[in-house]
Protein backbone atom coordinates (compact mmCIF):
# COMPACT_ATOMS: atom_id res chain seq x y z
CA UNK A 1 0.00 0.00 0.00
CA UNK A 2 1.05 3.62 -0.78
CA UNK A 3 1.70 5.58 1.95
CA UNK A 4 2.24 9.51 2.49
CA UNK A 5 5.78 8.14 4.26
CA UNK A 6 6.47 5.68 1.31
CA UNK A 7 5.86 8.53 -1.43
CA UNK A 8 7.61 10.99 0.46
CA UNK A 9 10.85 8.57 0.61
CA UNK A 10 10.79 7.05 -2.54
CA UNK A 11 13.77 6.01 -4.16
CA UNK A 12 13.17 6.81 -7.77
CA UNK A 13 17.04 5.87 -8.73
CA UNK A 14 16.60 2.25 -7.57
CA UNK A 15 13.87 1.67 -10.03
CA UNK A 16 16.01 3.86 -12.70
CA UNK A 17 19.17 1.56 -11.93
CA UNK A 18 16.88 -1.29 -12.48
CA UNK A 19 15.26 -0.58 -15.61
CA UNK A 20 18.87 0.58 -17.02
CA UNK A 21 20.22 -3.18 -15.90
CA UNK A 22 17.49 -4.56 -18.39
CA UNK A 23 18.30 -1.99 -20.97
CA UNK A 24 22.16 -3.45 -21.02
CA UNK A 25 20.47 -6.65 -20.99
CA UNK A 26 18.82 -6.22 -23.96
CA UNK A 27 21.45 -4.87 -25.80
CA UNK A 28 24.23 -7.52 -24.65
CA UNK A 29 21.51 -9.89 -26.20
CA UNK A 30 21.16 -7.72 -29.32
CA UNK A 31 25.20 -8.06 -29.56
CA UNK A 32 24.48 -11.86 -29.40
CA UNK A 33 21.96 -11.89 -31.96
CA UNK A 34 24.06 -9.84 -34.54
CA UNK A 35 27.20 -12.52 -33.80
CA UNK A 36 25.31 -15.47 -34.31
CA UNK A 37 24.02 -13.73 -37.79
CA UNK A 38 27.58 -12.72 -38.61
CA UNK A 39 28.12 -16.31 -38.49
CA UNK A 40 25.41 -17.88 -40.60
CA UNK A 41 26.26 -15.46 -43.29
CA UNK A 42 29.88 -16.98 -42.57
CA UNK A 43 28.91 -20.37 -42.77
CA UNK A 44 26.83 -19.87 -46.29
CA UNK A 45 30.19 -18.19 -48.08
CA UNK A 46 32.23 -21.00 -46.83
CA UNK A 47 30.06 -24.49 -46.85
CA UNK A 48 28.05 -26.18 -49.16
CA UNK A 49 25.32 -29.58 -48.82
CA UNK A 50 23.11 -30.89 -46.55
CA UNK A 51 24.87 -30.32 -43.37
CA UNK A 52 25.66 -26.81 -44.20
CA UNK A 53 22.29 -26.35 -45.06
CA UNK A 54 21.01 -27.45 -41.60
CA UNK A 55 23.62 -25.66 -39.78
CA UNK A 56 22.59 -22.64 -40.79
CA UNK A 57 19.01 -22.89 -40.31
CA UNK A 58 19.84 -23.95 -36.82
CA UNK A 59 22.13 -20.86 -36.60
CA UNK A 60 19.09 -18.54 -37.79
CA UNK A 61 16.35 -20.10 -35.28
CA UNK A 62 18.86 -18.90 -32.62
CA UNK A 63 19.56 -15.87 -34.52
CA UNK A 64 15.78 -15.76 -34.54
CA UNK A 65 15.14 -16.75 -30.86
CA UNK A 66 17.50 -13.85 -29.52
CA UNK A 67 15.77 -11.17 -31.64
CA UNK A 68 12.68 -11.70 -30.57
CA UNK A 69 13.94 -12.22 -26.28
CA UNK A 70 15.20 -8.93 -26.58
CA UNK A 71 11.56 -7.24 -27.27
CA UNK A 72 10.23 -8.22 -23.94
CA UNK A 73 13.97 -7.60 -22.27
CA UNK A 74 13.69 -3.77 -23.57
CA UNK A 75 10.01 -3.94 -22.47
CA UNK A 76 10.87 -4.11 -19.11
CA UNK A 77 13.42 -1.82 -18.82
CA UNK A 78 10.19 0.36 -20.05
CA UNK A 79 7.53 -0.76 -17.45
CA UNK A 80 10.43 0.53 -15.00
CA UNK A 81 11.15 3.74 -16.16
CA UNK A 82 7.39 4.85 -16.65
CA UNK A 83 7.09 3.55 -13.25
CA UNK A 84 10.17 5.52 -12.01
CA UNK A 85 8.53 8.94 -14.15
CA UNK A 86 5.00 8.16 -12.43
CA UNK A 87 6.36 7.94 -8.99
CA UNK A 88 8.40 10.99 -9.21
CA UNK A 89 4.89 12.95 -10.89
CA UNK A 90 3.50 11.96 -7.68
CA UNK A 91 5.72 12.99 -5.03
CA UNK A 92 6.09 16.10 -6.94
CA UNK A 93 2.37 16.62 -6.77
CA UNK A 94 2.58 15.62 -2.80
CA UNK A 95 5.08 18.13 -2.37
CA UNK A 96 3.30 21.05 -3.97
CA UNK A 97 0.62 19.96 -2.13
CA UNK A 98 2.22 20.94 1.09
CA UNK A 99 4.02 23.16 0.30
CA UNK A 100 3.10 26.96 1.89
CA UNK A 101 1.74 25.21 5.02
CA UNK A 102 4.65 26.63 7.20
CA UNK A 103 3.63 29.31 9.69
CA UNK A 104 -0.02 28.80 9.32
CA UNK A 105 -2.58 26.75 11.39
CA UNK A 106 -2.78 23.92 9.39
CA UNK A 107 -0.83 20.59 10.15
CA UNK A 108 0.22 17.75 7.76
CA UNK A 109 0.80 14.64 10.54
CA UNK A 110 3.51 12.24 9.53
CA UNK A 111 0.63 10.19 8.70
CA UNK A 112 -0.38 12.76 5.69
CA UNK A 113 -3.29 13.65 7.78
CA UNK A 114 -4.46 16.98 7.55
CA UNK A 115 -5.43 19.10 10.35
CA UNK A 116 -6.42 22.63 11.50
CA UNK A 117 -4.65 23.67 14.39
CA UNK A 118 -7.64 24.90 16.41
CA UNK A 119 -6.49 26.15 19.52
CA UNK A 120 -7.01 30.04 20.17
CA UNK A 121 -8.98 31.91 17.73
CA UNK A 122 -10.93 30.35 15.61
CA UNK A 123 -8.81 29.46 12.10
CA UNK A 124 -9.65 32.18 9.21
CA UNK A 125 -11.37 31.21 5.80
CA UNK A 126 -8.28 31.11 3.89
CA UNK A 127 -6.70 28.79 6.31
CA UNK A 128 -10.01 25.87 5.91
CA UNK A 129 -9.23 26.52 2.25
CA UNK A 130 -5.55 25.82 2.37
CA UNK A 131 -6.38 22.61 4.70
CA UNK A 132 -8.75 21.48 2.10
CA UNK A 133 -6.96 22.18 -0.74
CA UNK A 134 -3.86 20.44 0.73
CA UNK A 135 -5.73 17.16 1.30
CA UNK A 136 -7.07 16.88 -1.75
CA UNK A 137 -3.45 17.45 -3.45
CA UNK A 138 -2.30 14.25 -1.00
CA UNK A 139 -4.59 12.63 -1.73
CA UNK A 140 -4.89 13.13 -5.26
CA UNK A 141 -0.99 12.23 -5.23
CA UNK A 142 -1.59 8.74 -2.97
CA UNK A 143 -4.07 8.04 -6.08
CA UNK A 144 -1.86 8.82 -8.47
CA UNK A 145 0.88 6.51 -7.39
CA UNK A 146 -1.44 3.94 -6.35
CA UNK A 147 -2.38 3.43 -9.56
CA UNK A 148 0.86 3.42 -11.01
CA UNK A 149 2.07 0.57 -8.90
CA UNK A 150 -0.80 -1.15 -9.80
CA UNK A 151 -0.04 -0.92 -13.31
CA UNK A 152 3.63 -1.77 -13.30
CA UNK A 153 2.89 -4.60 -11.18
CA UNK A 154 -0.14 -6.09 -13.49
CA UNK A 155 2.64 -5.55 -16.47
CA UNK A 156 5.96 -7.48 -14.85
CA UNK A 157 3.30 -10.43 -13.79
CA UNK A 158 1.95 -10.31 -17.91
CA UNK A 159 6.14 -10.42 -18.48
CA UNK A 160 6.92 -12.84 -15.49
CA UNK A 161 3.83 -15.65 -17.01
CA UNK A 162 4.78 -15.17 -20.27
CA UNK A 163 8.85 -16.02 -19.27
CA UNK A 164 7.34 -19.30 -17.89
CA UNK A 165 5.49 -20.17 -21.38
CA UNK A 166 6.24 -18.08 -24.60
CA UNK A 167 7.31 -14.63 -24.94
CA UNK A 168 5.56 -14.60 -28.48
CA UNK A 169 2.16 -16.23 -29.88
CA UNK A 170 1.78 -17.74 -33.49
CA UNK A 171 1.45 -14.65 -35.97
CA UNK A 172 -2.09 -12.62 -36.16
CA UNK A 173 -4.16 -10.74 -38.43
CA UNK A 174 -2.30 -7.85 -40.35
CA UNK A 175 -3.48 -3.99 -39.55
CA UNK A 176 -6.32 -2.77 -41.03
CA UNK A 177 -7.08 0.43 -42.85
CA UNK A 178 -9.55 3.08 -41.88
CA UNK A 179 -6.99 4.99 -39.60
CA UNK A 180 -5.77 5.61 -36.15
CA UNK A 181 -9.16 4.93 -34.62
CA UNK A 182 -9.84 1.47 -36.76
CA UNK A 183 -6.23 0.75 -35.51
CA UNK A 184 -6.20 1.09 -32.07
CA UNK A 185 -8.99 -1.37 -31.57
CA UNK A 186 -7.58 -4.02 -33.69
CA UNK A 187 -4.52 -3.44 -31.24
CA UNK A 188 -6.77 -3.16 -28.07
CA UNK A 189 -8.03 -7.09 -29.33
CA UNK A 190 -4.69 -8.80 -29.31
CA UNK A 191 -3.39 -10.40 -26.42
CA UNK A 192 0.09 -9.35 -25.68
CA UNK A 193 2.12 -12.55 -26.72
CA UNK A 194 1.03 -11.46 -30.33
CA UNK A 195 1.79 -7.50 -29.81
CA UNK A 196 5.55 -9.50 -29.07
CA UNK A 197 5.14 -11.08 -32.26
CA UNK A 198 4.25 -8.01 -34.26
CA UNK A 199 6.68 -5.96 -32.65
CA UNK A 200 9.85 -8.70 -33.18
CA UNK A 201 8.53 -9.43 -36.95
CA UNK A 202 7.54 -6.44 -38.20
CA UNK A 203 8.65 -3.74 -35.63
CA UNK A 204 8.83 -1.33 -39.14
CA UNK A 205 5.33 -1.77 -39.80
CA UNK A 206 4.48 -1.50 -36.43
CA UNK A 207 6.64 1.20 -35.45
CA UNK A 208 4.81 3.27 -37.92
CA UNK A 209 1.15 2.72 -37.50
CA UNK A 210 -0.80 5.75 -35.65
CA UNK A 211 -3.33 4.39 -33.07
CA UNK A 212 -0.67 1.93 -31.40
CA UNK A 213 0.43 3.05 -28.26
CA UNK A 214 3.69 4.78 -27.82
CA UNK A 215 4.95 2.25 -25.83
CA UNK A 216 4.99 -0.35 -28.06
CA UNK A 217 5.82 1.66 -31.11
CA UNK A 218 9.02 2.70 -28.79
CA UNK A 219 9.41 -1.14 -28.59
CA UNK A 220 9.03 -1.85 -32.05
CA UNK A 221 10.84 0.86 -33.48
CA UNK A 222 14.18 0.63 -30.80
CA UNK A 223 14.05 -3.06 -32.49
CA UNK A 224 14.03 -1.00 -36.25
CA UNK A 225 16.81 1.05 -35.01
CA UNK A 226 18.80 -2.07 -33.79
CA UNK A 227 18.54 -3.37 -37.44
CA UNK A 228 19.11 -0.60 -39.09
CA UNK A 229 22.17 0.71 -37.34
CA UNK A 230 23.19 -2.95 -37.91
CA UNK A 231 22.33 -2.74 -41.79
CA UNK A 232 23.99 0.54 -42.51
CA UNK A 233 27.08 -0.46 -40.64
CA UNK A 234 27.54 -3.39 -43.06
CA UNK A 235 26.79 -1.36 -46.10
CA UNK A 236 29.76 1.38 -44.87
CA UNK A 237 32.07 -2.04 -44.38
CA UNK A 238 31.52 -3.31 -47.49
CA UNK A 239 32.17 0.31 -49.58
CA UNK A 240 34.47 0.48 -47.84
CA UNK A 241 37.92 1.85 -50.34
CA UNK A 242 35.52 1.21 -53.42
CA UNK A 243 36.51 3.65 -56.00
CA UNK A 244 33.24 5.94 -56.73
CA UNK A 245 31.54 5.11 -53.44
CA UNK A 246 32.35 8.16 -52.37
CA UNK A 247 29.06 9.97 -52.08
CA UNK A 248 27.16 6.94 -51.16
CA UNK A 249 29.67 6.25 -48.31
CA UNK A 250 29.12 10.08 -47.09
CA UNK A 251 25.53 8.86 -47.29
CA UNK A 252 25.40 6.17 -44.93
CA UNK A 253 27.69 7.57 -42.61
CA UNK A 254 25.43 10.73 -42.36
CA UNK A 255 22.76 8.60 -41.48
CA UNK A 256 24.80 6.81 -39.13
CA UNK A 257 25.69 10.13 -37.16
CA UNK A 258 21.50 10.60 -36.97
CA UNK A 259 21.05 6.97 -35.38
CA UNK A 260 23.87 7.06 -32.88
CA UNK A 261 22.58 10.16 -31.84
CA UNK A 262 19.29 8.65 -31.15
CA UNK A 263 20.58 5.66 -29.19
CA UNK A 264 22.32 8.00 -27.19
CA UNK A 265 19.36 9.65 -26.26
CA UNK A 266 17.48 6.29 -25.74
CA UNK A 267 19.89 5.11 -23.67
CA UNK A 268 19.91 7.53 -20.92
CA UNK A 269 18.18 11.19 -19.95
CA UNK A 270 14.98 12.33 -18.07
CA UNK A 271 12.18 12.04 -18.72
CA UNK A 272 12.49 8.64 -20.91
CA UNK A 273 12.59 8.83 -24.84
CA UNK A 274 9.64 6.97 -26.61
CA UNK A 275 10.67 6.15 -30.57
CA UNK A 276 7.82 6.46 -32.24
CA UNK A 277 8.85 6.67 -36.04
CA UNK A 278 11.97 6.12 -37.74
CA UNK A 279 12.97 5.86 -41.44
CA UNK A 280 16.01 6.22 -42.91
CA UNK A 281 15.67 6.68 -46.79
CA UNK A 282 16.28 9.68 -48.35
CA UNK A 283 16.90 12.51 -45.76
CA UNK A 284 15.84 10.65 -42.80
CA UNK A 285 12.80 10.93 -41.14
CA UNK A 286 11.91 10.29 -37.19
CA UNK A 287 9.76 10.97 -34.52
CA UNK A 288 10.86 10.81 -30.41
CA UNK A 289 8.66 11.42 -27.55
CA UNK A 290 10.51 13.03 -23.96
CA UNK A 291 8.33 11.63 -22.23
CA UNK A 292 4.99 9.27 -22.85
CA UNK A 293 2.58 11.14 -24.80
CA UNK A 294 -0.05 8.65 -24.03
CA UNK A 295 0.00 9.22 -20.15
CA UNK A 296 1.40 12.97 -19.64
CA UNK A 297 -0.81 15.69 -18.46
CA UNK A 298 -0.12 17.87 -22.01
CA UNK A 299 1.74 16.58 -25.40
CA UNK A 300 3.94 19.14 -27.20
CA UNK A 301 4.77 18.57 -30.94
CA UNK A 302 7.51 20.32 -32.50
CA UNK A 303 8.24 20.19 -36.06
CA UNK A 304 11.72 21.70 -37.44
CA UNK A 305 12.46 23.89 -40.05
CA UNK A 306 14.36 23.66 -43.33
CA UNK A 307 17.54 21.28 -43.56
CA UNK A 308 16.33 19.05 -40.81
CA UNK A 309 17.04 15.64 -41.36
CA UNK A 310 18.57 12.22 -39.79
CA UNK A 311 21.94 13.24 -39.14
CA UNK A 312 24.67 14.24 -36.84
CA UNK A 313 22.39 17.38 -36.32
CA UNK A 314 19.67 15.87 -35.30
CA UNK A 315 21.06 15.67 -31.36
CA UNK A 316 20.29 19.61 -31.57
CA UNK A 317 16.51 19.25 -32.41
CA UNK A 318 16.49 16.45 -29.59
CA UNK A 319 18.11 19.27 -27.03
CA UNK A 320 15.73 22.31 -28.49
CA UNK A 321 12.74 19.40 -27.49
CA UNK A 322 13.82 18.64 -24.10
CA UNK A 323 14.37 22.46 -23.51
CA UNK A 324 10.91 22.97 -24.45
CA UNK A 325 9.74 20.05 -22.40
CA UNK A 326 11.87 21.90 -19.08
CA UNK A 327 10.37 24.86 -20.43
CA UNK A 328 6.39 23.56 -19.08
CA UNK A 329 7.77 21.97 -16.24
CA UNK A 330 9.14 25.07 -14.90
CA UNK A 331 5.56 26.44 -15.92
CA UNK A 332 4.06 24.29 -13.92
CA UNK A 333 5.90 21.23 -11.92
CA UNK A 334 2.54 19.72 -11.02
CA UNK A 335 1.82 18.51 -14.76
CA UNK A 336 3.27 16.26 -16.95
CA UNK A 337 4.13 17.55 -20.78
CA UNK A 338 5.53 15.36 -23.33
CA UNK A 339 7.32 17.20 -25.80
CA UNK A 340 7.70 15.31 -28.95
CA UNK A 341 10.48 15.96 -32.36
CA UNK A 342 7.96 15.59 -35.09
CA UNK A 343 10.74 15.08 -38.45
CA UNK A 344 8.33 12.83 -40.10
CA UNK A 345 8.51 14.77 -43.45
CA UNK A 346 10.96 15.95 -46.27
CA UNK A 347 12.37 19.08 -44.94
CA UNK A 348 13.15 21.08 -48.24
CA UNK A 349 16.84 22.46 -48.28
CA UNK A 350 17.63 26.38 -47.37
CA UNK A 351 17.80 26.98 -50.68
CA UNK A 352 14.32 25.03 -51.36
CA UNK A 353 12.55 27.36 -48.45
CA UNK A 354 11.04 29.54 -50.62
CA UNK A 355 8.43 26.12 -51.95
CA UNK A 356 5.31 24.93 -49.88
CA UNK A 357 5.32 21.93 -51.86
CA UNK A 358 7.64 20.59 -48.67
CA UNK A 359 4.57 21.70 -46.65
CA UNK A 360 1.98 20.51 -48.81
CA UNK A 361 3.44 16.82 -48.75
CA UNK A 362 3.32 16.58 -45.17
CA UNK A 363 0.42 17.61 -44.65
CA UNK A 364 -1.37 13.99 -44.17
CA UNK A 365 1.20 12.65 -42.14
CA UNK A 366 0.75 15.38 -39.37
CA UNK A 367 -2.91 15.54 -39.40
CA UNK A 368 -2.67 11.86 -38.95
CA UNK A 369 0.33 11.95 -36.07
CA UNK A 370 -1.76 14.84 -34.46
CA UNK A 371 -5.29 12.36 -34.39
CA UNK A 372 -3.59 9.45 -33.51
CA UNK A 373 -2.34 11.37 -30.21
CA UNK A 374 -5.81 12.08 -29.33
CA UNK A 375 -6.91 8.12 -29.87
CA UNK A 376 -3.83 6.44 -28.00
CA UNK A 377 -3.86 8.78 -25.03
CA UNK A 378 -4.99 7.82 -21.30
CA UNK A 379 -8.18 9.72 -21.33
CA UNK A 380 -8.03 13.07 -22.57
CA UNK A 381 -5.38 15.43 -23.21
CA UNK A 382 -5.15 18.39 -20.97
CA UNK A 383 -3.48 20.87 -23.43
CA UNK A 384 -1.90 20.32 -26.70
CA UNK A 385 0.12 21.94 -28.19
CA UNK A 386 1.85 22.23 -31.66
CA UNK A 387 4.87 24.34 -32.18
CA UNK A 388 6.76 25.22 -35.48
CA UNK A 389 9.92 26.61 -36.31
CA UNK A 390 10.50 28.55 -39.59
CA UNK A 391 9.74 25.97 -42.21
CA UNK A 392 7.91 23.98 -39.57
CA UNK A 393 5.36 26.83 -39.16
CA UNK A 394 4.22 26.54 -42.18
CA UNK A 395 4.10 22.76 -42.14
CA UNK A 396 1.43 23.37 -39.02
CA UNK A 397 -0.27 26.11 -41.55
CA UNK A 398 -0.73 24.48 -44.35
CA UNK A 399 -1.88 21.37 -42.22
CA UNK A 400 -4.36 23.44 -39.82
CA UNK A 401 -5.74 25.07 -43.37
CA UNK A 402 -6.54 22.52 -45.69
CA UNK A 403 -7.13 19.70 -42.83
CA UNK A 404 -7.34 20.95 -39.77
CA UNK A 405 -5.09 19.64 -37.00
CA UNK A 406 -5.99 17.86 -32.95
CA UNK A 407 -4.30 21.07 -31.13
CA UNK A 408 -5.23 23.45 -28.68
CA UNK A 409 -2.44 26.52 -29.64
CA UNK A 410 -0.49 26.63 -32.44
CA UNK A 411 3.13 28.30 -31.90
CA UNK A 412 5.40 29.86 -34.51
CA UNK A 413 8.80 31.00 -33.60
CA UNK A 414 10.68 32.73 -36.29
CA UNK A 415 8.13 31.68 -39.07
CA UNK A 416 8.45 33.27 -42.74
CA UNK A 417 4.59 32.89 -43.12
CA UNK A 418 2.18 29.94 -42.34
CA UNK A 419 0.54 30.04 -45.74
CA UNK A 420 -2.70 32.04 -44.83
CA UNK A 421 -3.33 35.60 -44.58
CA UNK A 422 -5.09 35.53 -40.79
CA UNK A 423 -4.83 33.76 -38.55
CA UNK A 424 -8.84 32.70 -38.85
CA UNK A 425 -7.92 30.81 -41.75
CA UNK A 426 -5.95 28.17 -39.33
CA UNK A 427 -9.70 26.92 -38.08
CA UNK A 428 -8.57 27.37 -34.46
CA UNK A 429 -9.95 30.33 -32.58
CA UNK A 430 -7.37 33.04 -33.41
CA UNK A 431 -6.67 33.33 -29.86
CA UNK A 432 -4.95 30.29 -29.85
CA UNK A 433 -2.45 31.13 -32.23
CA UNK A 434 0.80 32.58 -31.25
CA UNK A 435 3.91 33.78 -32.80
CA UNK A 436 7.22 35.35 -31.95
CA UNK A 437 10.52 36.67 -34.51
CA UNK A 438 13.61 37.77 -32.44
CA UNK A 439 14.58 41.16 -32.99
CA UNK A 440 17.70 40.50 -35.28
CA UNK A 441 15.94 37.00 -37.15
CA UNK A 442 16.72 37.84 -40.97
CA UNK A 443 13.41 35.80 -41.29
CA UNK A 444 11.39 38.51 -41.18
CA UNK A 445 12.63 40.39 -44.16
CA UNK A 446 11.87 36.89 -46.00
CA UNK A 447 9.99 38.77 -48.88
CA UNK A 448 7.86 36.95 -51.42
CA UNK A 449 9.64 38.50 -54.29
CA UNK A 450 12.78 36.06 -54.98
CA UNK A 451 15.32 39.09 -55.88
CA UNK A 452 14.14 41.06 -52.74
CA UNK A 453 14.06 37.53 -50.62
CA UNK A 454 17.76 37.13 -51.76
CA UNK A 455 18.70 39.74 -50.69
CA UNK A 456 17.56 39.99 -47.23
CA UNK A 457 19.16 36.98 -46.32
CA UNK A 458 22.22 38.55 -47.57
CA UNK A 459 21.88 42.16 -45.90
CA UNK A 460 20.09 41.23 -42.78
CA UNK A 461 17.30 42.79 -40.46
CA UNK A 462 19.31 45.70 -39.61
CA UNK A 463 18.13 47.57 -42.16
CA UNK A 464 14.48 48.00 -41.49
CA UNK A 465 11.53 46.75 -39.89
CA UNK A 466 10.19 43.43 -40.39
CA UNK A 467 8.03 42.87 -42.94
CA UNK A 468 3.95 42.46 -43.23
CA UNK A 469 4.24 39.97 -46.18
CA UNK A 470 6.52 37.27 -46.20
CA UNK A 471 7.98 34.27 -48.66
CA UNK A 472 4.45 32.56 -47.33
CA UNK A 473 2.12 34.86 -46.80
CA UNK A 474 1.26 37.45 -43.66
CA UNK A 475 4.02 37.56 -40.88
CA UNK A 476 2.19 36.14 -38.03
CA UNK A 477 3.93 38.43 -35.60
CA UNK A 478 2.19 41.30 -37.52
CA UNK A 479 -0.76 42.41 -36.07
CA UNK A 480 -2.84 42.22 -38.76
CA UNK A 481 -2.47 38.61 -38.94
CA UNK A 482 -4.97 38.20 -35.72
CA UNK A 483 -2.90 36.07 -33.52
CA UNK A 484 -1.48 36.94 -30.27
CA UNK A 485 2.30 38.04 -30.16
CA UNK A 486 4.69 37.38 -27.18
CA UNK A 487 8.19 38.41 -27.04
CA UNK A 488 11.55 36.80 -27.38
CA UNK A 489 15.41 37.84 -26.78
CA UNK A 490 16.81 39.89 -29.60
CA UNK A 491 18.54 36.88 -30.82
CA UNK A 492 22.70 38.42 -30.48
CA UNK A 493 24.09 38.16 -33.67
CA UNK A 494 22.79 38.09 -37.36
CA UNK A 495 23.64 34.12 -37.86
CA UNK A 496 22.57 32.84 -34.42
CA UNK A 497 19.49 34.82 -34.23
CA UNK A 498 17.30 32.78 -35.73
CA UNK A 499 17.86 29.56 -33.62
CA UNK A 500 18.02 31.65 -30.48
CA UNK A 501 14.82 30.46 -29.48
CA UNK A 502 15.95 27.92 -27.14
CA UNK A 503 18.60 29.82 -25.77
CA UNK A 504 18.98 29.88 -21.60
CA UNK A 505 16.88 32.64 -20.35
CA UNK A 506 15.12 33.15 -23.23
CA UNK A 507 11.75 34.92 -22.55
CA UNK A 508 9.85 32.91 -25.49
CA UNK A 509 11.44 30.07 -24.31
CA UNK A 510 9.17 31.16 -20.80
CA UNK A 511 6.25 31.81 -22.71
CA UNK A 512 6.43 28.31 -24.91
CA UNK A 513 6.49 26.45 -21.36
CA UNK A 514 2.99 28.32 -20.08
CA UNK A 515 1.17 27.37 -23.48
CA UNK A 516 2.47 24.60 -23.41
CA UNK A 517 1.67 23.87 -19.93
CA UNK A 518 -1.91 25.37 -20.45
CA UNK A 519 -1.46 29.07 -18.79
CA UNK A 520 -1.04 31.20 -21.53
CA UNK A 521 -3.19 33.33 -19.47
CA UNK A 522 -0.08 34.73 -18.03
CA UNK A 523 0.71 35.86 -21.16
CA UNK A 524 -2.18 38.00 -21.86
Amino acid sequence: MITFARLASADIDAWRSAGDAWRRLAASVGDGEAHITGSGQGLRADWAGPAATAATAQVAAIGADLAALRVPLTQIQQVLATHAEAIERARRLLIAGVDGVEDTRVVVTAEGRVELDVRGAPPAPWEAALAARTAERISAALTMASRADAETSRALSELAKAAETHWTEAPPSCPPGGGAGAVRLWWSGLTPAQRRWLIAHQPDVIGSLDGVPAADRDLANREWLSREHARLSGLRDALHGKRGAEDELARIESRLAGLSALERRLDGGEPRGYLLGLDTRGDGRVILALGDPDRSDNVLTYVPGAGSELNGGVAGLIDRTATMSAAATAADPTLSTSSILWLDFDSPDAMQATSAAYAHAAQHALHDFQQGLTITHDGEIGQQTLVGHSYGSLVIGETARDRGVAADDLVFLGSAGVGVDHAADLHLDPGAVWSSHARHDPIQLAAPNPLQAALDQMLGPYLGDPMTRLWHGVNPSDTGFGGHRFTSADGGELGHAHSSYWDSGNPGLAAVGAIASGHDDRLK
